[in-house]
């Protein structure tokens, strides 16, 4: 079983993660890729938020995406978390970052890239330790206290 004191705890509900080493690496199954990854500080974070939205907030796990390409001047790009209202227009974009790594305006400005292509609603930065959630009105992010519901 894999060793979870390398990872820290993270100001996000507990999440029931299922874990095993394969090949001397610590995996986790990705309830959305449906398949084994490797797990890294960033993958903590990423996991331990698709589990609180799925588990806590009654997210659709049907409708959310992890790690796709995103085309932008002529490079591909990769998210790490997209939700998507029922028409398939995205409802959030999800930046993470390890644990480690302080979320800055770089951070910021990284997902205002997948944004420009994407257009979603909102845009949620998180290391785990540190959220930032913001409504995309206008062109203009405003900054929210709390995750916004779901519709169905």
């Amino acid at each position: 079983m894999a060793v979870l004191n390398d990872f820290p705890a993270l100001n996000l509900p507990h999440a029931k993660l299922r874990l095993t080493v394969k090949e001397g690496r610590e995996m986790v199954w990705d309830i959305i890729r449906k398949r084994w990854v490797r797990l890294t500080p960033e993958e903590w974070v990423r996991q331990h938020w698709i589990h609180a939205l799925c588990d806590h907030a009654a997210y659709p796990a049907s409708l959310m995406q992890v790690e796709c390409k995103v085309p932008f001047n002529g490079l591909d790009k990769r998210f790490d978390v997209v939700m998507r209202n029922r028409d398939l227009s995205i409802f959030f974009l999800l930046e993470c970052k390890a644990p480690e790594v302080p979320l800055t305006r770089d951070t910021l400005l990284q997902a205002s890239v997948y944004a420009r292509v994407l257009q979603p609603q909102h845009i949620f930065l998180s290391n785990g330790l540190q959220h930032y959630l913001y409504a995309v009105e206008k062109g203009q992010l405003r900054l929210l206290e709390g995750i916004p519901g779901y519709r169905l």
